[in-house]
């Protein structure tokens, strides 16, 4: 089986999909997808590895799985796609999930934590449609330099109803990325307090979010 460094892999991967193969052609482009993802969350290629003989105990998953492991090789989370799960345990229709488990004791070890503090987020990092997933996560990482940011991970159409989740948690800011922000090269960020909405560049909003948490 294929395994190893993604940069390795996906190369490897995509010269065995034969051509008209669209199955086989989606579910790459889907993984690529995915590690693109993890790079948008800067986390470093040399801690992935693609194994694509790798399969978790249950056998109800049907898309990509995978588990997490610290850096002493103790195994943090683990999970996976399950569209048909769902039918199978009585619903009328197949219905895309996807889950995982993690060990929380495990996880507060491997980072070294003791106690946990609760703390609001500063800002809600928004994507509009899928397109938008991977510079969301770009945002949201070079922004949580500044201040203390949250991503809705799932892109919408429905901003009212996001807008108003925000202000029912008093999340101040809202960081919305769609088509028009990523043509002008910008982001849009919403005063919740104040209702006005402004397009920034990503430096002006880390400074501006900075200049309000220090004057909060």
């Amino acid at each position: 089986a294929l395994d190893g460094a993604p940069a390795q892999v996906l190369p490897a991967l995509e010269r065995l999909i034969a051509p008209g193969q669209t199955i086989g052609r989606a579910l790459f482009d889907e993984l690529r997808a995915t590690i693109a993802l993890l790079d948008a969350y800067n986390v470093p290629s040399e801690a992935l590895r693609l194994n694509m003989g790798f399969a978790r105990g249950l056998n109800y998953y049907t898309g990509i799985v995978f588990e997490i492991y610290s850096a002493q090789g103790d195994q943090l989370c683990g999970g996976g796609r399950y569209d048909e799960l769902i039918r199978v345990l009585g619903a009328a229709a197949e219905t895309p999930a996807i889950g995982f488990a993690y060990g929380l004791d495990r996880i507060l070890a491997a980072l070294g934590i003791t106690a946990l503090t609760e703390e609001p987020p500063t800002a809600l990092v928004v994507p509009l449609e899928s397109a938008d997933d991977e510079q969301a996560v770009r945002v949201a990482m070079a922004l949580r330099a500044h201040a203390n940011i949250a991503l809705h991970t799932s892109p919408t159409r429905n901003l009212s109803q996001i807008l108003a989740q925000a202000a029912k948690q008093n999340i101040p800011y809202v960081i919305l990325i769609g088509a028009e922000e990523r043509a002008a090269g910008c982001l849009s960020l919403r005063d919740m307090r104040r209702a006005v909405q402004f397009r920034l560049s990503l430096a002006e909003a880390a400074e501006y979010l900075q200049g309000r948490m220090n004057h909060a």
